[in-house]
């Protein structure tokens, strides 16, 4: 075989083993807090759930959701209450979680750090409560198109997505894609580089 197809053959196979987009982790955001029976629109925390989608060949060590002002005004965490001054507050409440977890959050911030103790895979999820309010107190899901979700995995590897949602809901969804390098890919990818190796020394 010629130096050159060996050559050829080396990048096919090193180009045909590259990871695929495969699998994501759901996040997904609802503001209830759209009873104005008391006069105001904040009575209640709001739903969020993180669920994991695909093989589960990766394993998530963090999430970090970010909030960033849309249409609504300023989108910030409010856990006592006051923002704005006519809501109420409502801190991080766990409602289901197959996973053990710590999480950093302020009242009045636009971070929420999630590390997860012994990974986040397949199967795994993490339902919980907090209250996130704008000017307006409701959020809808326009309001949350320029906010965002960062993924750490697999020892430092990190993905990002942002919320996705429509004025006319309440709920919004983030879906962080993630790179999931199979087996078969990766065999692939050491014979076409020991080829490459193997003409280096010929040539040399």
């Amino acid at each position: 075989m010629k130096k050159a197809s060996v050559c050829l053959l080396a990048s096919i196979l090193v180009c045909v083993a590259s990871p695929a987009w495969a699998d994501m982790l759901k996040i997904t955001f609802t503001d209830e807090n759209s009873d104005t029976s008391m006069g105001r629109w904040d009575n209640g925390p709001d739903s969020w759930s993180i669920t994991y989608v695909g093989s589960g060949n990766i394993n998530i060590e963090s999430v970090l959701i970010t909030l960033v002002g849309g249409g609504g005004g300023p989108v910030k965490f409010d856990l006592a209450g006051g923002v704005p001054v006519y809501s109420d507050g409502f801190d991080f409440v766990e409602v289901s979680s197959s996973v053990l977890y710590s999480y950093d959050v302020e009242d009045g911030g636009t971070f929420l750090q999630i590390d997860f103790t012994d990974g986040f895979s397949s199967a795994d999820f993490l339902n919980f409560t907090i209250d996130v309010d704008n000017s307006n107190a409701a959020v809808r899901g326009s309001h949350m198109n320029k906010s965002f979700v960062t993924v750490t995995y697999d020892g430092g590897r990190t993905a990002t997505a942002n919320f996705s949602g429509i004025y006319n809901s309440f709920s919004a969804e983030a879906n962080v894609p993630l790179v999931v390098p199979a087996p078969a890919a990766a065999a692939l990818a050491f014979v076409g580089l020991g080829l490459v190796g193997w003409v280096k020394r010929r040539i040399s």
